[in-house]
């Protein structure tokens, strides 16, 4: 029998299943933890997440003002996509209000400083970064950096951090500190 689906009628998606006499287990109810003992659970938070990719932004300066105009409550965000666009900087606070994120796409823009990615820093919960496709991944010790200076990360630009890249980060981090802090115009300790 061939089905025309131009001429099939709508199906509703309350349509209940066959039985196939298989008993399922009812799933459990939640309860009340005074009555069971148990630690009270706690209410699911959908993840907050906003795509800004590929729109041109050259700036995320006034993030927190768009932001605000989209979230009821901007401060939960998890996941931001700003790759695609012309971000040339990033001020060390523009991801301070945003203590959640754990994923942050900023790949193919026009980042090309390490000061850029200190600004990511404060984001302790920080898990998912893409950096590739900026000029600041040409840099030598590029991943080397980014690890050290961002110790939360899973994962860089689409690839696993391995104890192996942290420990590299470290022995790096030893060897660079000095240099690092001499260019920003810190004391340094000899």
């Amino acid at each position: 029998m061939e089905v025309d689906i131009l001429k099939e009628e709508p199906v509703s998606g309350r349509k209940k299943a066959e039985n196939t006499g298989v008993a399922i287990a009812p799933l459990p109810v939640a309860t009340d933890a005074a009555t069971t003992g148990s630690s009270p659970r706690i209410p699911f938070k959908p993840p907050v997440s906003i795509r800004l990719n590929n729109n041109s932004l050259t700036h995320i300066d006034d993030l927190d003002k768009a932001l605000d105009a989209v979230f009821v409550t901007p401060a939960r965000l998890q996941w931001i996509d700003l790759s695609g666009n012309a971000i040339e900087s990033l001020r060390a606070s523009s991801f301070l209000p945003y203590l959640e994120l754990t994923t942050v796409h900023l790949h193919a823009n026009e980042l090309c400083k390490y000061t850029d990615i200190d600004g990511l820093a404060v984001l302790t919960k920080l898990r998912h970064l893409t950096l590739h496709g900026n000029p600041v991944e040409e840099k030598k010790h590029y991943r080397n950096y980014t690890i050290y200076h961002i110790p939360s990360l899973l994962e860089l630009d689409f690839s696993c951090v391995t104890k192996l890249d942290r420990e590299r980060a470290e022995t790096w981090s030893i060897t660079y500190r000095k240099k690092l802090a001499r260019r920003r115009g810190e004391d340094v300790d000899d």
